[in-house]
């Protein structure tokens, strides 16, 4: 990034070169489950602490799960997210990059084709915990409270 797209940045690239790449291209870590499990006391009368002795059976049966329902950015949500990235991108850039067919254009296409996957989408918690398969689980881990 720092040799193809910072003008000036020439330790920063050499550096950068000296290291090599230790991580994939936009290398990213899925965190459908981290997200669902934060989300749980959204949804029902527990506390965030009293989900930790459940971890392992939530990951589990979620993991279990052959498809989860999915909540996805509206298309306006969408549009905001486009016009916000190429901003960063003007801001960020040369303009002789942002201008030449490596630049805004493909950075759009690039988004739009993300956009049309589910990669921005996450598990949609609410009807997870609304399924019968979850309701033994569920009825485990809402505490008994007293008065």
């Amino acid at each position: 990034f720092f040799c193809n797209h910072v003008d000036n940045a020439v330790n920063t690239c050499e550096h950068a070169k000296s290291i090599g790449n230790t991580m994939n291209e936009n290398g990213s870590t899925d965190l459908s489950f981290k997200i669902f499990f934060d989300s749980i006391p959204d949804h029902l009368p527990v506390k965030p602490r009293e989900l930790i002795p459940h971890w392992e059976a939530i990951k589990s049966k979620f993991e279990g799960m052959e498809e989860h329902p999915l909540l996805c950015p509206s298309d306006e949500t969408k549009q905001r997210l486009l016009e916000l990235s190429i901003q960063f991108e003007k801001k960020m850039t040369p303009e002789s990059w942002y201008n030449s067919d490596d630049g805004i254009k493909t950075l759009v296409e690039d988004f739009e084709n993300k956009m049309n996957t589910t990669k921005f989408c996450v598990a949609d918690t609410k009807k997870i915990l609304e399924t019968n398969e979850w309701q033994e689980l569920k009825s485990s881990i809402i505490p008994v409270r007293e008065g």
